[in-house]
């Protein structure tokens, strides 16, 4: 049998480990995160431990994620997704000082412009589209937001899906983007994509940029009144819009011309 591959890595003061008889799966799930480092000197017992084995022929794999029960993967990419999944639940559950909100964040002069939705919802595009323009990247996937309103960076690979539908997974720098942060919140912009719409927003209100916000937060339900708390100081002190969004270059450019709002 083959030795298992094992990793330890800590993500936002979370320490965690990773054991895999697949090949390339440490790596598979260091593209998926933002640059982390591993722990100082010996780690006895890490916050939260992966273990994916063999389980037939087939190739098909059991992934085990601290102690809940063991899932199926079919291969690689699976995998890995399974174990960032539960990896960025287990941080952003057990952070203190931060919320982690779903959303595309970018730095333009020196704040911070928050793009709320789901995943898949075209917030990697816009992103891009920003950085393109100029902007620093902090993340196509969460905005992590202090007790403070500032935004840190969650500078993984920008997940770019390609014109045969696979994401490409692209260093901001590959792109020619740098990383900033944190950064306080300038503009919080909820966009809906709809091909070939026009770009069209109205002003929302703090209570309604909240509920935005806390929508899109992970492991809200837990968390409820700390993620209200640390979010109001964002919609205090940041200007919100909502509405719909086209292509993604005219979106970008536009929402530079608002950010004097």
């Amino acid at each position: 049998m083959r030795a298992p591959e094992i990793a330890c890595r800590s993500l936002f003061g979370a320490v965690f480990r990773v054991e895999s008889a697949m090949p390339g799966l440490a790596e598979a799930v260091a593209k998926r995160l933002p640059p982390s480092e591993a722990p100082e000197g010996k780690v006895a017992r890490p916050g939260r431990t992966y273990r994916v084995e063999s389980r037939d022929a087939e190739r098909r794999w059991d992934v085990f994620r601290g102690p809940r029960k063991p899932v199926e993967a079919t291969g690689l990419d699976q995998a890995a997704e399974h174990v960032v999944s539960d990896l960025e639940r287990y941080v952003a559950r057990r952070s203190a000082d931060f919320v982690f909100v779903h959303s595309g964040a970018v730095a333009w002069k020196g704040r911070a412009i928050l793009l709320p939705g789901r995943s898949f919802a075209g917030k990697s595009a816009l992103v891009a589209a920003l950085l393109a323009e100029g902007a620093d990247y902090l993340s196509d996937e969460f905005a992590v937001v202090d007790a403070r309103g500032r935004v840190h960076p969650y500078a993984r690979p920008l997940g770019l899906r390609r014109a045969d539908g696979l994401v490409e997974r692209v260093p901001p720098e590959a792109i020619g983007a740098r990383v900033s942060g944190p950064v306080p919140a300038g503009l919080v912009a909820s966009l809906r994509f709809r091909r070939g719409a026009r770009f069209e927003t109205v002003a929302a209100t703090p209570g309604e940029a909240l509920l935005l916000l806390l929508v899109q937060t992970l492991e809200v339900r837990r968390r409820l009144t700390a993620a209200s708390a640390l979010l109001r100081a964002v919609v205090t002190s940041a200007p919100a819009i909502r509405g719909v969004r086209g292509e993604a270059t005219e979106a970008a450019r536009r929402l530079l011309d608002l950010f004097g709002l």
